[in-house]
């Protein structure tokens, strides 16, 4: 499968994809925690970075990538994300589900209370759009959690 990796950029008036890279990854859809969170860090070395990142991924019906972005870099400990941003990107993919997977650098991967009210926000959002959260993932090094295991979503 080709995992491609989008920027957004305007003109003033309108917002554009752009392709920043694309590889051949050995996994044709990422539909559990654990293979995203494996293709973040064979790809991008999520679980290594030193700073907060947070990435996004738009998935097809069908669970195939559309599109990843790095939405956000941060700090050794906090980085910001608002629904606008995701969902912009979403839409310009043209995504029917996402995840989202950011790291924290302390390599500590319990979620934080900032955590679980993005959680929250994002797939609020996405129930309303129509455009289902389908995980959030936080790395840690070593191991991940994944809000989608731990009964999140069943609420």
């Amino acid at each position: 499968m080709r995992i491609t990796k989008y920027g957004l950029i305007t003109d003033q008036q309108r917002y554009f994809l752009i392709k920043e890279s694309a590889v051949n990854y050995a996994v044709e859809t990422l539909t559990t925690g654990s293979s995203l969170y494996k293709m973040l860090n064979d790809l991008y070395r999520l679980n290594q970075l030193a700073e907060e990142h947070i990435y996004l991924v738009g998935f097809t019906n069908r669970g195939r990538p559309l599109g990843v972005f790095e939405v956000s870099h941060g700090t050794g400990n906090v980085s910001l994300i608002q629904p606008r941003e995701v969902f912009m990107r979403l839409l310009l993919v043209g995504a029917s589900s996402f995840a989202i997977a950011h790291n924290h650098p302390s390599g500590d991967f319990t979620p934080s209370g900032e955590d679980i009210n993005v959680t929250k926000c994002l797939k609020e959002a996405g129930d309303m759009m129509k455009i289902p959260m389908l995980d959030h993932i936080i790395a840690g090094s070593p191991g991940y959690y994944s809000f989608y295991a731990n009964g999140f979503f069943a609420r």
